[in-house]
Parts: C-alpha cells; structure tokens; sequence
C-alpha cells in the first residue's frame, strides 16, 4: 500500500512527513524518531479509509476539535457543571494564540506561555441588580484556582484527541500553576457570636434562618442545599439524618450519595421548616426559590449585600466583615475541630461529614484545632524553675539514682522521659495501664508545644499505649498515617485520651 507523502530526516536528527493535500497545499509534520513518523502517516491512510477529508482541509486546529468536543459534552449528559466549561473555555481558552494552530504543532512551550499569560490576567466580576448581566474587571488578577480550572480544561481536551490519535501527546500534560502566596487566610468562617446572631435575627426571614442554621451546623454544599429534597431528610427516631444525593440538578461534587448525621440545630431548623412550609411531600425541594423552583447555581438565598441600597441578610445580623455563603461551610468544619459545640471530631469524621475526596482536603483545618492543644498544655505543671525558661535539667524526683545505672545512654529507667528517643516507653511497675496512656499524651503534648524533636519518638509510644481498648482505631490510624502529619494526627490521639482527666492533671504530675 502506498502511503500519501514522504518521509525524510533532517539535520537535526528529526523526522519530517510531507503531505501534499487535494487543494495542492503541502502540509508537514515533524517527529522525534522514524517511527512515529511512520505511525503518522497510517493515521492518515485509516482517516481516508474512514471518509475522513483531512487531506483536503488540512491539520485540524484546535478551535475545530475543542467546538466538537464541547458539544459532545453537552450533549452526552456525563458531566457536571457543562455550562461553566462553557463559560471558562470562552473567556480564558478561546483566545488564547495557539487555538488556530494545527494540533499536531501545539507544544508544551505553548502551553506554558498560555499559561503565563492566564495567571497576569485580570479577573472580572459580575455586576449584581443589572439586567441583563453586566461584567466589570478588576485590578487583580484571577486566582491560581481559576487558572487551574482553565488548565484541566484544556488538559481534558488535549487528552481526548489523544485518544482518538489526532495527536500523538499531551502538550499540557505535566503543566502546572503557580499557587497563589498569601499571609492571610483564604477563607473565614462565623463566630459563635456571629452564628447565634444570624439564627436569632428578627430582621432575617424566619425559612432563611432555617436554611442558615442547616447550612452552618451540617455543612453541605451550596447545590447539596439546593438540591436537598424532604424525602431525604430523616427527623423521627433516634437517628435523625440528612441523605445527601443531589447537587443543583445533578449529582452531588463527589458523585456518591452520603448519610450525615443531623446535629440538634439543624434538627429543629428542620422541623421548624416543615411546620412552616406548605409543601413537604418526599419529592419536594426542602429549599425552593421563592417561584418554588431549584435556586440557580449564582443564589446565595439573598445573604449577601445586593447592588441596590437593600441591606443582605449578612449585615442584617451586623457581620460587617466579608463573609461569603460558602464560608457556612467552612464555618461548619471548623467549629467541628475546635470542639465548640462539646466533642471534638478528628479530621477523619470532618472529612466523612463534609463529603471531602480524603483527608488531605481536610487538612487544612488542622490548624484550627491549635487552641484546644495549646489549653492542654498550659495546663501541664513545669517540673523546675532552674535553666533557660524555666526548664529544670537535673533528674525528676520520682527517679531514684539506682534507676540509672547501666552504660552512658542506656536504657534501663523505668521513666519514659530518660529512655532513648528511638524506644517506646514502658510503665513502671505497678502503674494502670490508663495512667501509663495520659503520662504517654501528655508528654507529647509537652514535647510539641516545646518543639521537641522527642515528639516523632513518642508517636509510636503512644499509639502501642493505646492498641488495646477502646481507643484502638484512632491508634491505628495515627500508625498507618502520612509521615508528614503523623505527629498532628497523634496530638488528636491525645487529646481524646486526655479528655476527661484535665482535673487529675496536677495530681498525676506532682
């Protein structure tokens, strides 16, 4: 079979396939290696074989595919958020220099100036109370999420015509962006004054309270509340709990449907609800528009300030600072890891409760829990006044001299604190087994509120203190955990066995 064009090698050492189309322009492709080159040119006889005009028309650039790609999507109903992609392609995509470039040019060099420039743009933001909507840009530029957002775009799409072998390789595999650095938190969350002011305003429509007080106590998403139907919304019994299937007119962020508990609030907000709404049949939105519809993806259930001189339900409450509806969420979590509201959940129950893909998303609420810690260890009583701040080096009392016999750095005290750093301690003879367990978390405790590097050797003390009761699934997990958070993830361990015994502190370090 004789295949169309020719193949030569150039100086370079590259590969070069000429192809003279049937309008009599010559089209050229370069590859690494005679092979591929080889490959290119079957691609062309298959592509014929299948009707294709590619000859005739040329390379097929990238506005071409992307335009077909994106109304398969449309049309295919597989994806979440399509009218987004939409919107992202055409304002950070679609301009870019290389979308009329034949796709088997495109390299990663392209890809990495588009990328340049994306993250120099200026971001824009929507003019609320016009109509039709009006959009403004702003002297700042677009944040490092939304430039991802674009990125896995274009990365999609470059990977679906490799796949359909219109390209050999993803250009903008490997690509990445540049997170934004900043000294301030990304994200804020309600105040427990701010939380009873929101629930209690008088100003507030008594549903939007409802709705508030769900949002901050169970921490669904946005279109989670939108799309929250009374079928899926379990009050009687003694396991009241939210289904949490839908998201805005699809499937939740996740794809998989979850069961969270309901907490009191949230409990009677609901109840509350159902006396005040006149439709609660199981198929019925628990949360409609004010038109008994599904509020639009942009519906923030009027909280924040709105263009005309009406004040939102945010500064109704007298919360001046900049709180967004997401932040519900957020607030959510966060109260959860502090243990504002009684117990102290661990990052896996938060991660559980929200919906996050893994605990690495929960993450960064860790810091959160930096309060509870740091009260734990105030409450530890020094063991001396002598050397820098305060810190004793002789031998705690309760060590007698026969205790440390041995060689130099041996290991034969009883006393966890002068065991080498690489051992587990042992209890002394005698001593309960739960008493060895609140000795072992509270010199961890010591030991990270001092920044000792003691503390990575007291993980694994701790965790074989707990191994056998009640404790022991949080002790595997802190076992089986990253290295770079297991020692946060031992502070919680802790701070559970520690619960309880806080008024037993000094007479357990005397």
């Amino acid at each position: 079979m004789t295949l169309p064009g020719t193949v030569d090698q150039l100086p370079s050492g590259a590969w070069r396939v000429r192809v003279v189309t049937a309008n009599k322009k010559r089209r050229t492709a370069t590859f690494a290696t005679r092979e591929e080159a080889e490959r290119f040119q079957r691609g062309l006889v298959a592509l014929q074989a299948r009707g294709s005009d590619v000859l005739s028309r040329g390379p097929i650039t990238l506005r071409t595919y992307a335009e077909k790609w994106l109304e398969r999507r449309e049309t295919d109903g597989k994806h979440r958020s399509v009218a987004k992609d939409l919107s992202r392609w055409e304002r950070h995509i679609g301009t870019a220099r290389f979308m009329d470039k034949p796709m088997v040019d495109l390299s990663r060099r392209d890809v990495r100036e588009w990328v340049e420039e994306l993250q120099r743009k200026h971001a824009v933001v929507t003019v609320r109370g016009k109509e039709p909507s009006t959009f403004k840009r702003t002297r700042t530029a677009i944040s490092s999420q939304t430039a991802k957002h674009a990125l896995n775009l274009l990365r999609r799409c470059l990977q679906d015509a490799v796949e359909f072998e219109h390209i050999t390789t993803n250009p903008a595999a490997g690509v990445r962006i540049t997170a934004d650095v900043s000294s301030q938190e990304k994200w804020t969350a309600l105040t427990l004054d701010e939380i009873h002011a929101v629930c209690s305003c008088e100003a507030i429509p008594e549903e939007a309270r409802c709705l508030y007080t769900v949002a901050v106590y169970e921490g669904l998403r946005k279109g989670e509340l939108w799309g929250l139907h009374w079928g899926d919304v379990v009050l009687e019994g003694d396991r009241p709990e939210l289904v949490v299937r839908f998201s805005h007119g699809g499937p939740t962020k996740s794809g998989k449907v979850r069961k969270i508990p309901l907490l009191p609030p949230a409990r009677r907000a609901l109840e509350r609800l159902r006396e005040l709404s006149k439709h609660t049949a199981p198929g019925d939105l628990v949360f409609p528009s004010p038109r008994g519809g599904r509020r639009s993806e942009d519906s923030d259930a009027g909280w924040s300030d709105p263009a005309s001189d009406r004040l939102g339900h945010r500064s109704l409450a007298g919360i001046t600072r900049r709180v967004r509806f997401h932040d519900l969420r957020h607030t959510c979590a966060s109260h959860l890891v502090r243990g504002s509201w009684g117990t102290q959940w661990s990052l896996q129950e938060v991660c559980a409760m929200l919906g996050h893909s893994s605990v690495k998303v929960t993450e960064r609420y860790a810091h959160l829990g930096d309060d509870h810690l740091h009260r734990k260890a105030a409450s530890v009583r020094d063991h001396g006044e002598g050397g820098v701040g305060g810190h004793n080096p002789k031998v705690p009392s309760e060590v007698s001299p026969g205790n440390l016999q041995g060689a130099p750095g041996g290991n034969r005290t009883p006393d966890h604190r002068l065991r080498r750093p690489h051992q587990n301690p042992i209890p002394a003879q005698g001593c309960e087994r739960r008493d060895h367990r609140v000795t072992t978390a509270r010199s961890l405790l010591e030991a990270v509120a001092g920044r000792s590097p003691k503390a990575r050797a007291l993980v694994d003390a701790l965790v074989a203190s707990v191994l056998e009761n009640e404790l022991v699934s949080l002790a595997l997990a802190v076992r089986d955990a990253d290295p770079r958070f297991k020692v946060r993830r031992a502070c919680e361990l802790a701070l559970v066995v520690l619960d309880g015994v806080e008024e037993q502190l000094p007479a357990a370090t005397a």
